[in-house]
């Protein structure tokens, strides 16, 4: 139906592993669905969210980003409900 991909705010490289991410999954995502999770955006706040929609967007995706606590099942679930809500909405 789609993929979850966490990405760790506090790494340097975080949008270059954003990348390699969605690029090993391109055949993949033409098919199905994204939702990307970035932890650790109240230790390192750079990026910030729209930077990752204007990066994503700049691939020609349209993936939803948001801001989670991989330790909080209620964020995963989060990440979840939006996966099924696109898969939903998009067919």
């Amino acid at each position: 139906m789609g993929i979850i991909i966490l990405v760790n705010n506090e790494n340097s490289n975080v949008l270059t592993e954003l990348n390699y991410y969605l690029d090993t999954h391109k055949e993949f995502l033409r098919n199905n669905y994204a939702v990307i999770g970035v932890t650790h955006n109240d230790l390192k706040p750079t990026p910030s969210l729209n930077e990752y929609a204007k990066f994503i967007e700049a691939r020609g995706e349209s993936w939803p980003v948001l801001k989670v606590d991989a330790r909080s099942r209620d964020d995963m679930m989060k990440l979840v409900n939006q996966l099924l809500a696109q898969t939903i909405r998009l067919g």
